[in-house]
């Protein structure tokens, strides 16, 4: 049961001084390592990247070559592959609107003094994200991630605060270079550009906590992102005012550094948000979306209906991890894998979006959406020509991926071939949801391997196997 309204007060960790200043220490470390790694790639020296697509599937093939494919380590390993490439493409299909990720569990290593997951500590991953950025508010932010992922610790050791359920609090909003830059680009009709990660179409909100789990001394995280159009920044701050938190002084950026005690559940500190923000702005909000006023508001539903989504996705996001071993075991450059790794999921989604223009919709743009209707009306007006070529023009122009044109990597489309739209079918898969990729190693020892991404199903033309996710 959450606590009542009366009884519900945040507290900055930052009030708890050896908290503070143990904190401090952190963020002028992390601000360090970036001024170091800035040295380092004017000399021309190796940087780590900050999104590493094969380092999960890296550690796979290390386990099973130590300890056996089967073994539990090896198994660990994959669950943490798994678990990535099942996030990366949940958070792309609800990109455009609300989502939620339930718990997961991080370890705690007393002799490091830091958080792990499936084989990697928490404190090595956001140290290596310390990497140089285009934008100052970027660098920023990556050292309040760092900060916010040392304070769990801090806190239980400094501040004697390990009370089961207690939960640290961290809003992290759209970053505003983010959110210019993108305004720039669409008012110039550019194409989209990425924007670090950040979803400024909807200027999303992430919201995650920190459990403390004091029997083994390890906690959980937890996580929901809403649209932020009408949950701003202004909406935030009173909404924290009245829970006693007074972040007045802050903007969006330094809000992420200021990590907070809460002792409300997530959905209830959702729940909170949208009655602000509804008084505030005007208008009615469910999840920072504008809905009717008739409109049923089911928080409780919340976490149970995210479930329901993302198994469905289960077998496309093993699929994905597949084909993540597949670049990991072919020696692929990290730099290039992450642009075919987008590529892989892209074109899987914009397939799953020829069934339900919805998933267009979320996980593009309405532009990508009706463009996707139309292709599925010429598919079945068995315009099958006219359906391919508009499909490519909807695929090169939707949000994301681009980068594996003109041979530029080894996913080809089929269709773009009649010898390999004629293997597809003699897999059983239809051409038109099928991808071919030069990169991978059937058992037979035949390198081409076809990925139906609508059925989630691959399959091998030499030897005629095929494997459903």
């Amino acid at each position: 049961m959450a606590a009542a309204a009366e009884a519900i007060t945040y507290i900055d960790v930052d009030t708890l001084p050896e908290v503070a200043a143990a904190r401090d220490e952190v963020r002028t470390e992390a601000q360090a390592t970036i001024e170091a790694n800035r040295r380092r790639k004017q000399q021309g020296e190796y940087v780590p990247l900050p999104v590493d697509a094969l380092s999960d599937a890296d550690a796979v093939w290390a386990a099973r070559a130590e300890f056996g494919e089967h073994s539990p380590e090896a198994r660990e390993r994959y669950d943490g592959l798994w678990l990535s490439c099942h996030r990366l493409t949940t958070e792309w299909l609800r990109k455009l609107t609300d989502e939620y990720f339930p718990r997961v569990y991080r370890g705690f290593d007393p002799e490091t003094e830091d958080f792990f997951s499936h084989g990697f500590y928490i404190g090595q991953m956001t140290h290596n994200a310390l990497t140089p950025q285009e934008h100052p508010e970027f660098e920023t932010l990556r050292v309040h991630e760092r900060v916010a992922q040392a304070t769990p610790h801090l806190v239980r050791k400094l501040g004697g605060v390990a009370v089961e359920g207690t939960r640290i609090r961290n809003i992290s909003e759209c970053a505003a270079q983010a959110i210019k830059a993108y305004e720039q680009d669409f008012a110039a009709g550019r194409k989209h550009q990425g924007y670090n990660g950040f979803v400024p179409e909807i200027e999303k909100v992430m919201i995650y906590d920190f459990i403390y789990d004091p029997e083994s001394e390890g906690r959980f995280d937890e996580q929901i992102a809403l649209p932020g159009v009408y949950l701003s920044h202004e909406v935030i701050q009173e909404a924290l005012r009245r829970r006693n938190l007074d972040v007045s002084s802050k903007d969006r950026t330094d809000l992420l550094g200021t990590q907070m005690l809460a002792n409300d559940d997530l959905i209830e500190f959702v729940k909170h948000l949208d009655e602000v923000g509804s008084e505030l702005r005007g208008v009615n909000l469910f999840k920072g979306s504008v809905v009717s006023a008739d409109h049923p508001k089911n928080y409780d539903a919340i976490r149970e209906e995210a479930a329901l989504r993302q198994e469905q996705l289960k077998a496309h996001s093993t699929m994905v991890a597949d084909f993540v071993l597949m670049l990991s075991e072919n020696k692929t450059n990290p730099r290039q894998a992450v642009r075919e790794v987008e590529e892989f999921v892209k074109q899987m989604l914009l397939r799953l979006a020829q069934d339900d223009i919805t998933i267009a919709e979320q996980a593009f743009d309405k532009q990508t959406a009706e463009g996707m209707r139309h292709v599925s009306q010429l598919y079945a007006e068995g315009r099958e020509q006219e359906a391919y070529d508009l499909f490519q023009k909807v695929s090169d122009e939707a949000p994301g991926g681009g980068f594996c044109g003109a041979g530029s990597c080894d996913l080809v489309d089929v269709r773009s071939s009649g010898s390999a739209a004629n293997d597809a079918k003699k897999l059983g898969f239809n051409p038109k949801d099928t991808l071919k990729f030069g990169g991978g190693k059937c058992k037979c020892g035949a390198k081409d391997v076809y990925f139906d991404l609508k059925q989630a199903k691959k399959g091998c033309a030499a030897c005629g196997k095929t494997v459903k996710y």
